[in-house]
């Protein structure tokens, strides 16, 4: 089973965005058993405080308390990478070369408000195929 998962980020880019501030995250997840795939991903990984590393805490992207649930710890450090994929560097303009980290410090807790979510019917390519052609009344 596969599961394609998009996320498209709008607003102003900020580590620390206000009250106000109009920033967030569009999520589209396709696949073929929200169940087992989404479903299983978010309530055994991402909400999972002690997934990988004891009590290393929610994701901090898409981890979500339940509502009832109490928050005793709600900030874990971290080392989160400056760019995805960005690994040490060095800084020749020091003698000697300087190593300069790719990662930074930085205390998360939760910051994803959820605002609104749906799940969505899509009929497979095969259905609409076999679907598609037929006339109204067949």
């Amino acid at each position: 089973m596969r599961i394609v998962r998009r996320a498209v980020s709008y607003g102003k880019v900020t580590l620390q965005p206000g009250k106000d501030d109009k920033v967030g995250l569009l999520f589209l997840c396709a696949q073929s058993s929200i169940a087992d795939q989404f479903e299983f991903i978010q309530n055994q990984w991402a909400n999972n405080k002690d997934f990988l590393r004891d009590k290393s805490g929610l994701d901090p992207v898409i981890g979500t308390r339940k509502l009832d649930q109490p928050n005793p710890d709600p900030i874990v450090n971290g080392d989160w990478p400056k760019l995805y994929g960005s690994r040490n560097e060095l800084d020749f303009s020091k003698v000697p070369p300087a190593v300069v980290g790719h990662t930074f410090s930085e205390h998360v807790g939760e910051r994803v408000t959820m605002k609104g979510g749906e799940y969505f019917f899509v009929p497979s390519l095969s259905a609409l195929r076999t679907y598609g052609g037929m006339e109204e009344g067949t």
